[in-house]
């Protein structure tokens, strides 16, 4: 009798102790990590600021006896969050749920699908809030990927102008991949580690070398194409680099660079990303779905427009004298501007009501005339 073939001593089957997938470490994606996570019980509201001309203002004066002190003021305006909700949902049918091979979990799996799905796109909304041009009140155009690129100055540049302009040394550098690996091949950054260690250079190495905390290198990729459709994987975060002062605890009259406001009152306390799994009767399946709410504040951005009366608005300051590049930025986010010629009366309700609220008045139940009593 001839002896069994290999084929019939053994069948093929799944291995239950492995399998391959791109699943990425939690730590990949940075929208709620390098600025504080701010829990807000509503989904919109307004938050005061100071502004920053007059906190770095001195008007003390010399005081002559019996006489009085010199007396100035300061300004506050407010600026506004508005959580925007994203989700995402995967369906796990009963059936693949009952025929499941051993290393198969189809719930654990489409709870992980859905995870990074919603931790991709907060990353590509981080990013497109703190990477676009003329958010940032100082921003410049270096190239280091050349024999000629200055990373070194640039970034010492970088450091001084924002002690200059805030007060504060930036404590956090964020830089995408890209960015990264021109400053770990620069010999600049290179003839400064010590000869005794290995010459690799680390986030940590950076981060003793010019005086930061934290160092994030955003390694967040994804495929920007549909379902089906052919494409190749890239880079979220584009060839940019961030100087910044961040406050881990930062709260009342305490500067950050920025801000994530997750609207806890919807997704809970657990963290920014709520999973909730319920059943669907109709389609015999179990919905696995991820959901987030969130806003983003940068402290320094421009605002989108308001209709103000004769004056620009950006970063909650009233701006009466624009400079020249203040005027650009205007035109690049089309900011509303009414000529101060302009009486009120000439003004709508909706423009009336903004100048009121603006000046902190009440008008609730105000008609256009008493409006104009008011402001007068």
């Amino acid at each position: 009798m001839p002896e069994p073939t290999l084929s019939q001593i053994h069948v093929n089957s799944a291995l239950t102790d492995f399998s391959f997938a791109l699943f990425q470490k939690p730590e990949t994606y940075v929208a709620s990590s390098v600025f504080p996570v701010q829990n807000v019980g509503q989904r919109s509201n307004k938050y005061y600021t100071y502004t920053t001309a007059d906190l770095l203002r001195s008007d003390a004066r010399k005081r002559a006896p019996s006489s009085e002190s010199a007396v100035r003021s300061y300004k506050l305006s407010t600026d506004s969050y508005f959580c925007e909700r994203y989700s995402i949902a995967v369906d796990v049918a009963e059936e693949e749920t009952a025929n499941a091979d051993a290393a198969l979990d189809p719930e654990e799996d489409a709870a992980r699908v859905a995870m990074q799905d919603i931790r991709i796109q907060m990353d590509k909304q981080w990013s497109a809030a703190a990477f676009t041009t003329g958010i940032w009140a100082n921003e410049t155009t270096a190239t280091w990927n050349t024999s000629t690129g200055d990373i070194v100055g640039d970034i010492q540049t970088g450091i001084l102008t924002m002690i200059q302009n805030t007060g504060f040394r930036p404590n956090t550098f964020v830089l995408n991949s890209e960015a990264w690996f021109d400053l770990w091949g620069s010999t600049q950054i290179l003839s400064r580690m010590p000869d005794n260690v290995p010459q690799i250079v680390t986030e940590g190495f950076i981060a003793d070398l010019f005086g930061f905390d934290k160092v994030f290198v955003l390694n967040g990729v994804e495929y920007s194409t549909g379902e089906g459709a052919t494409g190749s994987p890239s880079f979220i975060h584009q060839d940019h680099a961030l100087l910044a002062y961040v406050d881990p605890g930062a709260g009342l009259r305490e500067p950050t660079a920025g801000k994530t406001f997750v609207w806890s009152g919807l997704t809970g306390g657990g963290g920014p990303v709520r999973t909730k799994r319920y059943d669907m009767p109709k389609r015999s399946a179990l919905r696995v779905e991820t959901d987030v709410a969130f806003d983003f504040m940068m402290a320094i951005r421009v605002t989108n427009a308001k209709t103000s009366h004769g004056r620009y608005y950006a970063a909650g300051d009233v701006i009466d004298n624009p400079s020249s590049r203040e005027l650009s930025l205007a035109r690049l986010h089309k900011w509303e501007h009414v000529d101060d010629s302009k009486p009120l009366s000439g003004l709508n309700k909706t423009q009336l009501l903004q100048l009121a609220e603006d000046g902190g008045l009440e008008t609730a139940g105000l008609t256009k005339k008493q409006l104009i009593e008011i402001l007068t």
